[in-house]
């Protein structure tokens, strides 16, 4: 089957639907292929919150917010590794895009300053559908949407991207010229020999996103003639300090959130982590207030991690919240906020069901816990930590006291847990309209990449502001858009 378009773009998702809804606004006729079955195959459909700014809402509640101010914290942040002016031109247009969305009927609500950053930018979606209006949207100015159908490859002619050749849910070979391409397949969580590669060969990391993540758009690129950018993150689950896919009772990213399973309080409390040897390798607290950003980056390149917690502990717990100890200081926000806020009255159990599935493990002595986990750092490492505790501060990483927990009366747990996350960062090289690039810095012609497989405007790590995943994800698609539609000459607004 043949199709011919202005534009096709490879992927349904945030990026690729702003990008679709950009170009259709100004006149642009364009083809969207999609590998999922419906708008909900993205992981847009399941984001929690995006940053923005100068949003109707924001303005609703009197906040006014500088993207250039947002953007200088950005930059700092990054160290000049990424595309600039992609992320400020985001930033700057951020406001017109989500009131656009909610336009359509998306509501939101206002988060607080998550990471005590100094700026109220995050909005959480309070419509679950949200994928499905943006979508229904760009439908209504005349796009075409093909779903179940997979990108293979970027059709070249003397040296221009001219179309897409792509495969049917029957296998039937599917070609569609255009004069653009748009790739936006939402990264590469789910390919395991590129989470390797680029997350090292240590790596555990739970696909928590949608499956169709496979890097299909970013191979398509580098056949193309694009090349690859140097950053390269995850966008984690919040509150993931402390998932493990050897659950089986978790099957699928809603069931990881309701009902709360307690074993996992302990991996962004602030307990004692080790890694595989029995050594700390964290300043636990960091784990739990900037949990996507510093805790994601060092979740992913430690791999397997353990809390180490004693009777006592788990005996507080069962009476007590977390936060009731850790107090409402701005700088114990992750645990005020999390699904952890709450007396844990199933932790036995749950701790029980732990060890029975083989992911947590109980003894009498830390030396027997050791011997157990074929850790032989274990024993001076609890010992360490205990004399640290005792003196009030810890001379190793510098954790806050109110995040140490003592490890001495027995029996003595080790619960293993692992990184989850929602979606890679890392990808094509672009310029700041996000053209690909290749090897000598010029645009391949007739080819951008927007959204996760955009290598240019995202750092390593996530950004310590929440809500920059999805909002750079769908910024870059409506840059492009609008970018695209110049190449046409069509720069009026007329749908």
């Amino acid at each position: 089957m043949s199709y011919s378009t202005e534009v096709v773009i490879v992927g349904a998702g945030g990026g690729g639907t702003w990008a679709a809804v950009q170009c259709a606004r100004r006149g642009v006729k364009v083809i969207v292929i999609e590998k999922g079955a419906t708008w909900a195959s993205s992981n847009t459909s399941r984001i929690g919150g995006t940053t923005a700014c100068g949003t109707s809402v924001q303005k609703e509640n009197g906040i006014d917010v500088d993207p250039m101010a947002v953007y200088e914290h950005m930059m700092k942040y990054a160290h000049g590794t990424v595309n600039g002016k992609i992320v400020s031109r985001y930033l700057k247009d951020s406001g017109e895009m989500l009131d656009y969305w909610m336009s359509l009927g998306v509501k939101t609500a206002l988060a607080d300053d998550r990471y005590n950053s100094g700026f109220t930018t995050v909005h959480f979606y309070m419509t679950p559908n949200k994928m499905e209006l943006l979508q229904n949207d760009a439908k209504r100015m005349g796009v075409e949407f093909l779903f179940r159908t997979t990108g293979k490859s970027v059709l070249m002619e003397d040296g221009k991207a001219v179309g897409v050749l792509a495969e049917d849910k029957d296998g039937n070979e599917v070609e569609i010229r255009a004069q653009v391409v748009v790739i936006a397949t939402g990264g590469f969580l789910n390919n395991p020999e590129m989470m390797k590669k680029y997350f090292g060969e240590a790596n555990v990391i739970h696909c928590a996103g949608m499956p169709f993540c496979t890097g299909d758009g970013i191979r398509m690129a580098v056949e193309a003639g694009a090349i690859m950018d140097t950053n390269f993150a995850l966008s984690t689950l919040a509150d993931a300090s402390g998932y493990n896919a050897k659950y089986s009772k978790i099957g699928s990213f809603t069931d990881f959130f309701s009902p709360r399973f307690q074993a996992f309080v302990f991996g962004n409390t602030g307990t004692i982590l080790v890694d595989r040897q029995g050594k700390r390798f964290i300043n636990e607290h960091q784990l739990s207030v900037s949990p996507l950003a510093y805790g994601g980056a060092i979740q992913a390149r430690i791999g397997w991690y353990y809390a180490i917690v004693d009777q006592a502990l788990v005996d507080y717990y069962m009476k007590h919240s977390p936060y009731e100890r850790l107090g409402s200081d701005p700088d114990v926000w992750r645990v005020g906020r999390t699904m952890f806020n709450q007396v844990q009255d199933r932790l036995d159990k749950d701790i029980q069901i732990a060890i029975d599935e083989g992911f947590a493990w109980k003894a009498d002595t830390i030396g027997e816990l050791a011997e157990k986990l074929g850790m032989d750092c274990l024993p001076e490492t609890v010992a360490n930590y205990n004399r640290m505790y005792d003196a009030g501060k810890d001379d190793e990483f510098g954790c806050d006291i109110r995040f140490m927990f003592p490890v001495k009366e027995g029996p003595f747990y080790a619960v293993q847990y692992q990184c989850a996350g929602l979606v890679t960062m890392g990808g094509i090289k672009t310029d700041d309209t996000c053209r690909a690039l290749d090897r000598e810095n010029r645009p391949v012609p007739g080819l951008y990449v927007v959204s996760s497989d955009n290598g240019s405007a995202f750092s390593s790590p996530y950004y310590d502001i929440g809500g920059t995943s999805s909002g750079l994800a769908m910024g870059t698609g409506w840059i492009a858009g609008e970018e695209i539609a110049k190449t046409f000459g069509k720069t009026e607004i007329i749908a």
